[in-house]
């Protein structure tokens, strides 16, 4: 796993972006959250279009992330940096926060690491994280307990190739809420009662 590219790993490119306290605007649409964001920003390298974050009862948590350039991968690759307690005084404090990165390369597969207080580790246990790549959209999935049992959390997803990259939001960071259906009722069935008998006349 040393040989991946992996953009966390590239200090040089550092996190300043992103603007402590500054919360993305995002778009509510049933069940699920867009994240809008603006293209053009570079001619060659990957050009994030959006993101839309989604989970369902058993807290499996779903980020689909566009990009408006790549309809196959190819050499790029696809980064999530999670702050999973939606605090900034943990995690990597040159990544706002963050304690959890995942991320997908054509080359290597997706990959997901937790911040020590040093460094990134690769190589946590996780049996959760699904991810593919089709048609321009990378599709990350991963159970919430494998999140630190996140309720709230704030993100930013990245995507580079050959020292070009994106950021989504370019400030601040997209925040998300998990949503589960209340338990459903339980109907008690009740027997009716029994008629009182009729007392006999005399």
């Amino acid at each position: 796993m040393a040989n991946r590219i992996r953009l966390v790993a590239a200090g040089a490119i550092g996190f300043t972006l992103l603007v402590a306290g500054v919360t993305a605007f995002a778009a509510r649409h049933s069940g699920s959250v867009t994240f809008p964001d603006a293209t053009g920003e570079s001619a060659t390298g990957p050009d994030i279009a959006g993101v839309v974050v989604a989970n369902d009862d058993v807290r499996n948590i779903t980020f689909t992330v566009r990009l408006a350039n790549r309809p196959s991968l190819g050499a790029s690759e696809v980064l999530l940096a999670v702050d999973s307690d939606n605090n900034l005084a943990t995690g990597n404090d040159k990544w706002d926060g963050a304690e959890y990165a995942i991320d997908l390369t054509a080359k290597d597969g997706p990959g997901m690491a937790r911040w020590t207080g040093s460094q990134w580790n690769w190589s946590i246990p996780q049996t959760s994280l699904v991810s593919s790549y089709a048609d321009g959209v990378a599709y990350f999935t991963v159970n919430a307990a494998e999140l630190g049992n996140t309720k709230t959390f704030t993100f930013v997803a990245g995507a580079g190739e050959n020292e070009q990259y994106d950021w989504a939001p370019a400030s601040g960071e997209f925040s998300y809420t998990l949503r589960i259906s209340p338990p459903l009722a339980k109907t008690v069935a009740r027997t009716p009662a029994k008629p009182a008998k009729k007392k006999k006349r005399r």
